[in-house]
This record gives structure tokens, C-alpha cells and sequence, in this order.
């Protein structure tokens, strides 16, 4: 239990630090008239990348040569091995968290870079490896592995501001709308399905749990809608 004491300590160090940028977001758009703000263009740009694009951002990534996550993870939706309600990589996280508490590292580093061969957006798989890094006493992977989790939440956190349709955060999975609420130490009241200008919408309603504010934030989850309609089409 002491790993999850101490991985639990990070999350809250990670929420605290977040949590007012977020808010202050928040009201410096509570301002801005809705109707006058679109991120709807962005999928121009989505819909233009290929899974070449992938693989060739992927590499400028591990190498350190771009900071461009958005185009990462919106390029992974063009590859084979997207597959936004699989339920496997859930599991394997679950195992790997298993492995990390009885602190069998290796064993959970095994598992976490699995996933990320595979799926290497996946966000928490980053956040569990910089963790185990850290405890290994390797900071430079650590700080690797963090760095990425952290691109690929700011990535959301740029796409958008949350406030409206028009102008939600821009998910792959609905999975990262939590992974998202507990980067910033949000807690999750409901969540509802909405629909708008062609697109599809999950309305998250949270509460701040230092505040006690309760606010909704919208999440545009079309690009994972859009191969559920496919499935069923079929």
C-alpha cells in the first residue's frame, strides 16, 4: 500500500498545480461570447492526417525533437490499432498497478510498455512508469515518462477550453476525459451524451474539491462516436 500512498501524493502534487490554471481558464472565458469561439476547425486538420503521420511524429517524440502531442494522438486515430472502447488495455493497467503494489517494478514496466507499443497516447502508462522510474532511482526516464504524460494532457488542455461545444476539449477516448478530471484533481458528478453542429459531446458535471465550485466541462468525443457509428453501420 505505501507505492499507492506515495503515487497518490503525486497526483494530488500534479492537481494542486493544475487546478488553478484551470480555473482561472475557466472564468477569463466565462467573459468571451460562445457563439464567437470554434475549435470546430481543427478537424480539417485531423481529418487530413494519415497513419504515416503517426509513425513519423512518434519518432520525433522519442527523440525529443517535437512537443507536438495534439498531432500525435489525433494521427493515432488514423492507425489499425486505434480502438477507443477496447477494454484490454484497461485490464492491463489494472495489472500493472497490481504489480506496481506489490512492488514487483520490473514485472510492471513489462506490462506498461506493452501497452505503449501498441498504444503509446495511452496517458496513465506514462504517469505509472515515470512513478516506478522515480522509485527505481533512474530521474532521467522518470522525467521522461512524466514529460509525456504531461504532453499528452496539455495537448487536451490547448485544444479547447471546455466551456461550450464550440469549443471542447478535443478527446480519442473517453477514457482521457478522466484521465483529464484527475490530472486536475476534479471530482466526477455525472456525465451526460449531447449532440451539436454535426458533432457529439460528453458534458461532465464536476466539483472542484477545494473550492466545493461545481461547473460542467464539455468534451468532444467525435472521433471515438464516429467508429461506434461505423461498428454499428456494419
Amino acid at each position: 500500500m505505501k507505492q499507492f500512498a506515495l503515487l497518490y501524493v503525486f497526483l494530488l502534487i500534479f492537481s494542486c498545480f493544475s487546478r488553478k490554471e484551470f480555473i482561472n481558464q475557466q472564468n477569463e472565458y466565462d467573459a468571451v461570447e460562445k457563439d464567437s469561439i470554434s475549435n470546430y476547425f481543427l478537424f480539417d486538420y485531423i481529418n487530413s492526417l494519415t497513419e504515416e503521420d503517426y509513425i513519423t511524429q512518434l519518432d520525433t517524440i522519442k527523440k525529443g525533437e517535437s512537443s507536438d502531442f495534439f498531432t500525435l494522438r489525433m494521427a493515432y486515430t488514423k492507425t489499425k490499432e486505434y480502438s477507443p472502447y477496447q477494454s484490454d488495455i484497461s485490464d492491463s493497467i489494472k495489472k500493472a498497478l497490481l504489480l506496481i503494489d506489490s512492488l514487483r517494478f520490473e514485472n510492471a514496466l513489462s506490462v506498461l510498455k506493452y501497452i505503449q507499443d501498441y498504444n503509446f497516447v495511452n496517458i496513465p502508462s506514462h504517469l505509472y512508469c515515470g512513478f516506478i522510474y522515480m522509485e527505481l532511482g533512474d530521474s532521467l526516464k522518470s522525467e521522461y515518462h512524466y514529460n509525456i504524460y504531461d504532453g499528452l494532457l496539455n495537448s487536451i488542455y490547448d485544444s479547447g477550453d471546455g466551456i461550450s461545444p464550440e469549443t471542447a476539449y478535443i478527446v480519442i477516448t473517453t477514457k482521457e476525459e478522466y484521465d483529464f478530471l484527475n490530472w486536475f484533481g476534479l471530482q466526477f458528478n455525472g456525465q451526460s451524451l449531447l449532440s451539436s453542429d454535426g458533432y457529439n459531446f460528453d458534458l461532465m458535471e464536476v466539483t472542484d474539491p477545494e473550492t466545493k465550485e461545481n461547473f460542467e466541462i464539455y468534451f468532444n468525443v467525435e472521433l471515438a462516436f464516429d467508429i461506434l457509428r461505423r461498428t454499428f453501420d456494419k
